[in-house]
């Protein structure tokens, strides 16, 4: 992400690939530990099923955080832009 912060218009398409690449090895290097972590306890019996709750929960989990961030940053945002309103 913090590659990306520094993206321009006239960019060059390796520049690009070369953060999505950084990127996507980053979703690989935390995603795949923690779910073979977290299924592992489970009998295989079950495992698509708590296969589909644990992506379930990941969502959820990001979705909020997301919430969570684009609150944070609006309220910054309109503290920055918006004067403190004085009410008479």
């Amino acid at each position: 992400m913090w590659f990306m912060s520094f993206w321009v218009a006239h960019m060059d398409k390796w520049t690009i690939v070369s953060a999505g690449f950084v990127q996507g090895l980053g979703w690989v290097c935390t995603f795949m530990p923690m779910n073979i972590v977290s299924s592992r306890p489970w009998n295989p019996k079950y495992r698509p099923d708590a296969a589909s709750i644990i992506n379930l929960v990941r969502n959820i989990g990001g979705s909020f955080g997301i919430s969570c961030h684009h609150y944070a940053a609006g309220a910054q945002y309109t503290k920055s832009v918006i004067p403190t309103w004085r009410h008479t």
